[in-house]
């Protein structure tokens, strides 16, 4: 196959287009390039800036998971290497209807290496005023360790990294590649209710046998997100039982949600075409590259691992105190930007989503308060003008 890239029409051959970028295809590229295979991506490929981070799925039930899941945790770990500034730990509560088994869960906190500072807590819901939304319908629960991912910082990231390791861009009539080229859509199952928040404390995961609702609150807003179980085939029933459980936690049901619920299970229904790579949740990361990794190998006669050569570029550990000391550094950060009015809860939304540029936020910040006095439109106005910028580079 032969192609040309669109600033030097230079021919080139075997190069593998990307139509698109999520987050598994990102990690492919990568491994892709650091391997020797030359790799592109289409013009004026679009990023989502909306800040709609995804809660991690990976603390299991019951015993019997906990190998999967320690397989889950670790992909995750070796992830947030890549940008350690992107993953924020947290509590999550899991609600039951029956009583939390503390020594089980005692055996997975083990089994999965957490450290003791964020163990399981298993809660009787209906002792604490602020899980008042689930008290109708659950009684029990537990407090489990997850992270808080914004993917859509990290797609961008991502894509930066393959630019500056060689990937190229492409004109999009650009169609001579039929074997070469994979389309990656970016897909979310998030719903964005606006001006409500979901106030229990913590963010909220509920759980059957057919499928995972999460729930958290983000700036104003309550973001949903719905994945159905393997086996689970959609179906109205399930659409009508995720509804009810909507409206049992005080949820308020729009023509919109429901529609949401409907178009998210058709979604999900397995695909099998190699040449569409969809986008996963972080618990099933992991395994969706590795299942990726072996086509690509034989596509390309070459060994492609994203696990061993992230080993390779980002050796520095990934644990509790880590996070600890970037929680350290953001209040640093804040101590030198105060003075520009903004509050700590908003510049914490600025240090973790833009951790590299920061200190060019901060001094950017001090030079517009002699032109405007509102932290708030000093600081939202800087965000715009760097990702205009970030675009162009981009592009």
């Amino acid at each position: 196959m032969q192609g040309f890239y669109q600033d030097k029409k230079e021919k080139i051959d075997d190069l593998i287009i990307f139509s698109g970028i999520n987050l598994v295809s990102g990690f492919l590229a990568y491994a892709l390039l650091r391997s020797g295979i030359k790799v592109a991506f289409r013009k004026n490929l679009h990023f989502n800036t909306d800040f709609e981070p995804e809660i991690s799925n990976f603390y299991p039930n019951s015993l019997s998971q906990t190998i999967s899941a320690k397989k889950q945790y670790d992909f995750i770990l070796l992830c947030s290497k890549v940008f350690p500034h992107l993953f924020f730990p947290q509590r999550l509560l899991v609600t039951s209807n029956n009583p939390v088994n503390g020594r089980v869960n005692m055996a997975i906190d083990k089994l999965l290496n957490l450290d003791r500072e964020v163990a399981t807590l298993p809660i009787n819901i209906k002792k604490y005023n602020q899980y008042e939304p689930l008290w109708d319908t659950f009684s029990y629960g537990k407090l489990v360790h997850e992270y808080r991912f914004d993917r859509n910082r990290a797609l961008v990231e991502i894509y930066k990294i393959c630019l500056n390791l060689g990937a190229v861009i492409v004109s999009e009539d650009n169609d001579g590649y039929a074997g070469n080229q994979f389309d990656c859509p970016s897909e979310s199952n998030l719903f964005r209710i606006k001006n409500y928040l979901f106030i229990t404390g913590n963010n909220v995961r509920i759980e059957n046998e057919r499928f995972t609702l999460t729930v958290q609150s983000v700036l104003s807003d309550t973001l949903l997100n719905f994945e159905l179980k393997k086996e689970s085939i959609p179906s109205q029933s399930i659409v009508d039982e995720l509804v009810d459980l909507l409206i049992s936690i005080k949820i308020p049901i729009t023509s919109e949600i429901r529609n949401w619920i409907i178009q998210t299970s058709e979604k999900q229904i397995e695909k099998k075409s190699k040449e569409i790579i969809h986008d996963v949740g972080l618990e099933e990361l992991g395994s969706t590259i590795k299942a990726y990794e072996k086509y690509f190998s034989a596509f390309t006669h070459k060994k492609i691992s994203v696990i061993n050569t992230l080993l390779t570029d980002y050796k520095e550990e990934m644990n509790f105190s880590k996070y600890r000391q970037i929680q350290s550094e953001c209040e640093q950060k804040y101590d030198e930007a105060k003075q520009t009015g903004i509050s700590f809860s908003r510049f914490m939304y600025f240090f973790y989503r833009y951790f590299p540029v920061i200190d060019e936020m901060i001094e950017r910040a001090y030079e517009l308060t002699d032109k405007e006095r509102n932290p708030l439109k000093i600081w939202d106005g800087i965000e715009i003008e760097f990702l205009q910028r970030e675009l162009r580079i981009c592009q």
